[in-house]
């Protein structure tokens, strides 16, 4: 109810459910970014207190920016560019005291010093960007069938892993430090040299449902243990 692209494309909608933006109480949390943002909304909404009040608004292939799209709309954009206006707006309007960024790719070519100046004139405290996923070419569950069937391993080395990720990682570490954001590397949580890991402790389930996207499971894990840390300790 919080993905503007599957509000205006599949529901008929003008935009998201007001209750992704309804004002809850002083401070909070704010999700904003694409569908991956949208796959840590399980575990953020699970995880952080119930005093806590949790926004989002996102939208599918859509990064998180200031400006609206160049040119001739498509479906996407026209999602994506009312996306980020109702996020900045309700930024504006609730005065979260976070606000998680996350995205699919180009972490790189993002101006995140730009946005994290505007979130904070905005009055944001702390902005907290998720890095970029381990990508798996085509997805993780069909790497685990053709390859890795019948073991359980917890972490994996596989020539469908995209090690580009590791470099635009680090680059966006880089700009995020320099921006004043904090930075919570996935790559470095995840992943050891050249083999990431695709299973939680003690699980069978995979951590990601596709190339990138976050399971279920792989959401309350990876909130519980990489993103509650850096939000509690804010």
């Amino acid at each position: 109810k919080c993905d503007a692209f599957s509000a205006q494309t599949q529901r008929g909608q003008t935009g998201i459910d007001e209750a992704c933006t309804r004002k809850q109480g002083t401070g909070g949390v704010f999700l904003w970014g694409d569908s991956h943002a949208q796959a840590l909304s399980l575990g953020l909404r699970t995880l952080l207190a119930r005093t806590t009040p949790f926004y989002q608004v996102a939208s599918a292939s859509c990064l998180p920016s200031l400006s609206d799209h160049d040119g001739r709309a498509s479906a996407t954009s026209r999602a994506c560019d009312y996306s980020n206006r109702t996020a900045l707006q309700g930024i504006e309007r609730l005065h979260p005291d976070i606000v998680v960024i996350a995205q699919k790719d180009s972490h790189d070519k993002t101006d995140w010093n730009r946005i994290a100046a505007r979130l904070k004139r905005l009055g944001v405290k702390h902005i907290v960007l998720i890095g970029p996923l381990p990508s798996w070419n085509p997805s993780l569950p069909s790497v685990i069938a053709n390859r890795h069937w019948g073991l359980t391993e917890s972490y994996i080395s596989d020539p469908a892993l995209d090690q580009s990720v590791m470099a635009v990682d680090q680059a966006t570490r880089e700009l995020a430090t320099s921006a004043g954001i904090q930075f919570v590397s996935l790559i470095d949580k995840l992943c050891i040299a050249d083999a990431c890991r695709v299973r939680p402790e003690n699980s069978t389930s995979l951590l990601q449902i596709d190339s990138g996207h976050l399971s279920a499971e792989g959401s309350l894990y990876v909130v519980r243990n990489y993103v509650l840390p850096r939000l509690v300790n804010e």
